[in-house]
């Protein structure tokens, strides 16, 4: 972290969205914990947490469970090139 402090690199913890049969199987005490190191690790360090996974996208948005294809990239590329933007990390 120290390195990209010095050389002023903002860091973004982004968790993109998933596919709502792949959410609905991770139980949600992980979730939980996952979220809870997420934002204090933002806290401690200065960074952006971006949380997104449980956001709604078609079936048809979906490469597999965790990634989406072309189709899902034209819906959440925009919205998070603006609320990086909203952030003032871009």
């Amino acid at each position: 972290m120290s390195e990209c402090r010095d050389r002023r690199i903002k860091v973004i913890i982004f968790n993109a969205p998933t596919h709502r049969d792949y959410n609905e199987a991770i139980h949600p005490q992980i979730k939980s914990k996952m979220n809870e190191w997420a934002n204090e690790t933002c806290s401690k360090y200065g960074m952006h947490y971006i949380d997104w996974h449980d956001y709604y996208l078609p079936d048809s948005m979906f490469r597999d469970y965790n990634h989406i294809n072309t189709e899902g990239a034209k819906v959440v590329t925009p919205m998070l090139r603006d609320t990086l933007m909203k952030l003032g990390c871009i």
